[in-house]
């Protein structure tokens, strides 16, 4: 509704201060939702001094509208696609954080095995070698097999399957457990490292967003 009365006033020639400020912000390029509509990070700061102080926004959000507005500024429409390009590029650096979690992962699971903690940190490098050279293979044979074959969906079952049974023979063998306590442990552990996965990719996105 907004978008179709700023086009008509657009059109008439007959815009308000506000309208003529939403088509200028929007001529900017794309605005991160909750984001302020203006146009500097100067303007903005003079926008909240005039805020009753309980109204002005706090450190945090501050620092989203410097970020946004220092996009918006940069890239212009194509602020939204460039956060997302430099996001997806961090995402590598997010396993020097994520191994040593994983290793740490394995120290409290297995702490009755008595092992170093350098021994669970080799054996989490060992891991992701695993499944990065397997899902490296299981991605160019998608790319290689013809989509008329339709058989993706069972390609990528198996593959799921493989990676499961490797882990439980991996962490048997590692931990010397019995098999009912290994497949506890590999529940519990699993649990975990989508816990700190996840804790990590927001952490990544807010020092992508307000740092990077």
């Amino acid at each position: 509704m907004l978008k179709k009365k700023n086009d008509t006033a657009l059109a008439n020639g007959d815009t308000s201060d506000e309208d003529s400020e939403l088509i200028a912000n929007k001529e900017k390029g794309y605005r991160i939702p909750g984001t302020t509509h203006d146009t500097t990070y100067t303007q903005y700061l003079a926008d909240q001094q005039k805020l009753p102080p309980h109204k002005r926004n706090g450190f945090i959000m501050r620092l989203i509208n410097k970020k946004a507005l220092s996009y918006r500024q940069n890239y212009g429409p194509r602020a939204k696609e460039v956060f997302l390009e430099q996001f997806q590029h961090n995402i590598p650096k997010m396993m020097f954080l994520m191994l040593p979690l994983c290793a740490l992962i394995f120290q409290v699971t297995f702490w009755r095995n008595k092992k170093y903690y350098v021994e669970h940190l080799i054996y989490t490098f060992h891991l992701h070698c695993f499944l990065f050279l397997f899902l490296t293979i299981v991605m160019l044979l998608e790319i290689i097999i013809p989509t008329a074959w339709h058989i993706t969906d069972w390609l990528n079952l198996i593959a799921t399957l493989c990676i499961i049974w490797y882990l439980y023979i991996s962490l048997r063998v590692f931990y010397q457990r019995s098999a009912f306590r290994t497949v506890t442990k590999l529940l519990g552990a699993t649990f975990m490292y989508l816990f700190v996965f996840i804790f990590c990719l927001v952490l990544l996105f807010v020092v992508t967003a307000l740092i990077i």
